[in-house]
């Protein structure tokens, strides 16, 4: 009976890690719709971002700030949250790699706060797996 139990609860466990997992895959699909509805940024363009396929345009730049402000990672002035990107990127990531992304990533200034999300971002996908995109 203790050895049910405990298979049951692993098996549990994991159904539950992967409805988090898709619920999370949701909740991302969601922000990224509602960018591409309040930027007007070209889908086929955000789609090939994804793939670090990246547009030089101001849509496809707000649309990477407004994912950053979504993920509570970037403020309206393009003012990066350290600490929330960090925790962001630990989920998806190990310590060592957010390490290495803060440290290539975390400065770069454009001349607005679109060009700055936009830079933010380009710099994090051409940096990473694209599993982890």
């Amino acid at each position: 009976m203790k050895v049910f139990l405990v298979l049951f609860s692993v098996c549990l466990a994991a159904v539950m890690a992967q409805q988090i997992s898709d619920i999370q895959k949701e909740t991302l699909r969601e922000n990224r719709d509602a960018c591409i509805t309040e930027t007007g940024a070209d889908r086929a363009e955000v789609d090939n971002a994804y793939k670090n396929e990246w547009v030089d345009n101001e849509k496809l730049r707000c649309f990477a700030l407004c994912l950053l402000k979504k993920w509570k990672m970037m403020d309206d002035q393009g003012k990066l949250d350290e600490t929330m990107a960090r925790e962001r990127m630990g989920k998806v990531m190990p310590p060592a790699k957010v390490d290495e992304l803060m440290t290539k990533c975390k400065d770069l200034k454009g001349s607005n706060p679109c060009e700055t999300g936009y830079m933010m971002m380009k710099c994090y996908t051409g940096n990473i797996a694209p599993a982890a995109v």
